[in-house]
């Protein structure tokens, strides 16, 4: 008997010490996973206010979501004034639109919310975007919902969403693989500290975002106004190449199929649990609207389509009435975002057309043609240039964005020290073939001035531009 059991007791041995080196294993795995999410993901992130902030409520009845658009464009304090709501802003940077589902998801099971607002910009169903169950929306989510909350959303943006079929799947587990400060040496340290040295979460958002200023419920604005003239007046499918996003060049009216999916989840859950789902276009600068051309009048009625065929609402503020909502150009803090006066002239737009829809007025007389949108756009918005180096020398092509009737005139000029020198006076021709004097060679500053023809005034808008040669 004895010479039989020593084969058991040692095959026994065995097993105990596998079983407690996986166990170590899996312990220094997740102190690792610990300390990695410690240094690595960001502290103070929007997401982070956001859910920390929600989480302290003790009454919702409206919440708003979309992007970081809607996060510094509606104003909930406006819209509980003007609207007696108890609301939040449950926006949150680049939020895909399975998460902004999540969120009204996530408010009606913690406070039966009635309202949800879901601004929805055009870029938002253009942009093919597989969900990441490691975002900051997510992963700063899961530490204020239940744990069944938790796995029920990841396993959306898995299976729904598609996301078990991409390597992003893995950041459920390990949010800090995409979901991370700056590699450099000295964003990793700051990152630490400030959450080691008693930083406080709104104080280290304020900094991870200069010039933005957290007021609360969700929402936090900019002062500073967009220059016309100046770098942040970007050309949409300069800053978005078409291919990438699954589109043809230079057309707006592509609808991605996962962004639609996501839409009619949306939809559908509001309509299920009798949540009443406003839908907003947010304004947008008069030349991003001419950029994306008719073809953004037939994405809109795609998205019509799709939100009234649940039994919500859909409004494009771009084609608001300016007794809804002015058109000020200091509204605009970039190409996309509002300034905190944007914000305030959004929401209260908001609020106009949801009182409206309550007394049972027609709303629809609210909202203008795009004709009627075209024609009241009078006036150059921005100026964009193109430029190419061929064997004759550096051609370049200006493009105005105005309303149709609009005719424009150009000047190029090239900085030489610090007077600017005329290559070519106004001619409603944008094209201009820089030839530099004498056999230069190197880097040259260039500027395209753009006005109506037949004005007088110095220019309208302008375009400086750097070329080598």
């Amino acid at each position: 008997m004895q010479t039989s059991d020593a084969p058991r007791s040692k095959s026994g041995s065995t097993k105990v010490r596998t079983l407690v080196g996986i166990v170590v294993f899996l312990l220094l795995a997740a102190a690792v996973n610990a300390l990695l999410t410690l240094v690595f993901v960001p502290y103070g992130s929007k997401s982070e206010v956001a859910w920390t902030d929600y989480a302290a409520e003790d009454e919702i009845d409206t919440v708003a979501v979309g992007t970081s658009i809607a996060m510094t464009g509606v104003d909930p304090f406006t819209l509980d004034e003007l609207l007696g709501t108890k609301s939040f802003n449950l926006a949150t940077p680049s939020q895909l639109l399975d998460e902004s589902y999540l969120a009204i998801r996530t408010a009606y099971e913690d406070h039966q919310i009635s309202r949800a607002i879901l601004c929805l910009s055009a870029s938002q169903v253009m942009r093919s975007s597989d969900p990441n169950p490691g975002s900051a929306f997510m992963h700063q989510r899961s530490r204020v919902v239940t744990l069944r909350q938790q796995l029920e959303g990841c396993g959306y943006l898995l299976f729904d969403g598609g996301a078990i079929t991409t390597p992003r799947s893995i950041n459920m587990v390990f949010p800090w693989v995409s979901n991370k400060v700056s590699q450099s040496v000295g964003a990793v340290v700051a990152n630490a500290r400030m959450k080691l040295d008693g930083t406080s979460l709104y104080e280290a958002a304020e900094v991870n975002e200069r010039g933005w200023t957290y007021k609360g419920k969700g929402y936090g604005y900019h002062k500073s106004k967009l220059d016309f003239n100046g770098s942040k007046v970007e050309s949409y499918f300069a800053m978005n190449n078409p291919e990438d996003m699954g589109v043809e060049a230079e057309r707006a009216s592509e609808l991605d199929a996962g962004r639609e999916r996501a839409l009619r989840d949306l939809c559908s859950y509001c309509a299920d649990h009798g949540i009443e789902l406003f839908v907003f276009a947010p304004p947008m600068p008069d030349f991003t609207l001419v950029e994306y051309g008719e073809d953004y009048v037939t994405l809109g009625e795609r998205l019509r389509g799709i939100v009234e065929s649940y039994g919500a609402r859909y409004f494009d503020m771009n084609f608001a009435q300016v007794e809804v909502l002015a058109r000020d150009e200091s509204f605009f803090h970039d190409s996309t975002h509002l300034t905190v006066e944007g914000a305030e002239a959004f929401t209260t737009a908001i609020a106009r057309v949801v009182q409206g829809v309550q007394v049972g007025e027609d709303v629809g007389r609210l909202f203008m043609t795009w004709d009627e949108r075209m024609a009241g756009i009078d006036r150059i918005s921005a100026v964009f240039v193109s430029s190419a180096v061929e064997a004759d020398g550096v051609h370049a092509v200006a493009r105005s964005m105005a309303g149709p009737a609009v005719r424009a005139e150009y000047q190029y000029l090239r900085n030489v020290g610090d007077e600017w020198v005329v290559l070519r006076d106004w001619s409603d021709d944008p094209t201009f073939v820089f030839v530099p004097d004498s056999g230069e060679r190197g880097s040259f500053e260039l500027c395209v001035n753009a006005r109506k023809v037949g004005s007088d005034v110095e220019y309208d808008r302008y375009r400086k531009f750097t070329v080598l040669y």
